[in-house]
């Protein structure tokens, strides 16, 4: 065999070895993928809860903090209690098949990304207890499975949760705690929602006359 076949032989292999690597690489399911993007935007993970997030993997059922569907589609991401700090990637949109979104009690500061609102999926959105700022996305109004919301220190017209999708709102749950900036009257818009069944807000962002709302527990904290 002659040099010049010796060398197509050796460039073959080169572009084969290559093609091989890349496809391990991108072995990573879409929704890992979009978890990734996720990490990437966490600048301090103190107890390493995402070291076991690895692009290797053929999908991220096993990750930390994930739980998936019999059908291995991403359905639980349960980050709570982490201390972590960065801002949320848009990539979390990808999630499709998303139910129950838990952040609470980390550092995430930034905007919450308005992807959020084609999650049409969601039932739980807990975002309590971070450092976002902004508005929260109008388009959660449009998330009919929503049943549990919990947020601080935004900025928004709580209108949106009015103008969820016919019939009525599904949503039963729902916490605006000390360091929202809401406008709008919240019981009035609280009134329209026939399921809400409970509801946590501070003191400071009731109105001064007592208005009359029909929810079996109405918590007011730093009363």
């Amino acid at each position: 065999m002659g040099k010049t076949s010796l060398g197509g032989l050796s460039t073959l292999l080169w572009i084969y070895l290559v093609c091989q690597r890349w496809q391990l690489s991108d072995s990573l399911n879409g929704e890992g993928r979009a978890l990734l993007a996720l990490k990437g935007n966490v600048e301090v993970d103190p107890y390493g809860a995402l070291a076991n997030w690895d692009a290797e993997d053929d999908d991220p059922c096993s990750w930390c903090g994930v739980e998936c569907t019999d059908d291995g589609r991403v359905a639980v991401l349960n980050l709570k209690n982490l201390y972590l700090k960065g801002t949320l990637s848009p990539e979390v949109g990808k999630l499709i098949h998303l139910n129950t979104l838990i952040l609470h009690n980390n550092s995430f500061y930034g905007a919450v990304p308005g992807v959020i609102g084609e999650l049409q999926m969601l039932k739980v959105l807990d975002l309590g207890h971070n450092n976002f700022s902004g508005v929260l996305p109008s388009d959660l109004g449009d998330v009919a499975s929503l049943e549990t919301l919990y947020v601080n220190d935004l900025t928004s017209s709580i209108a949106f949760l009015s103008s969820v999708k016919n019939p009525i709102s599904k949503l039963f749950k729902c916490s605006v705690l000390r360091g929202n900036r809401f406008a709008g009257d919240l019981l009035s818009v609280w009134s329209k929602l026939k399921m809400l069944s409970q509801v946590q807000v501070d003191k400071e962002l009731l109105p001064s006359k007592r208005q009359f709302i029909s929810v079996r527990v109405f918590i007011v904290l730093n009363s």
